[in-house]
């Protein structure tokens, strides 16, 4: 008999933590490029090397972090992204130019990135937002 109690207060226990336990999880905080932050590429598969074998989401947090005035980050379109110049793009978006700034994408996509003073440089990079999961 105690030892039915005793599992009757443990399934208990198990679900009135479940019905507490959030029902959707915060986004992940990514720092773009990995801890060195956004710079020029040292290799030409440096930010494909970053986003492989992760999940991105519009729920997480993305981190552009560089120096003050020598990096920029501009959302284009990917004639713009191709072509490394924001001027293919009407709606070329500045996204920051400060020394540290985190961008939340609000909305599931494609979302082209580049930094114009050395996007010729590989200093670019494409992230496929996914939707959150619930």
């Amino acid at each position: 008999m105690t030892s039915l109690k005793l599992n009757l207060v443990v399934i208990t226990t198990i679900v009135v933590a479940y019905l507490h336990f959030p029902t959707t999880m915060a986004g992940n905080n990514w720092i773009v490029g990995g801890p060195r932050g956004w710079i020029v590429p040292p290799n030409p598969d440096y930010y494909e090397s970053w986003k492989k074998g992760k999940e991105l989401f519009d729920s997480d947090e993305y981190w552009f972090v560089f120096k003050n005035k020598s990096h920029n980050v501009i959302a284009v379109n990917k004639e713009a992204f191709d072509a490394c110049d924001p001027d293919k793009d009407a709606n070329a978006t500045h996204i920051t130019e400060t020394r540290t700034r985190g961008v939340v994408f609000m909305t599931a996509g494609i979302k082209y990135l580049i930094c114009s003073h050395h996007c010729s440089k590989g200093h670019k990079i494409m992230i496929d937002v996914k939707e959150s999961k619930e």
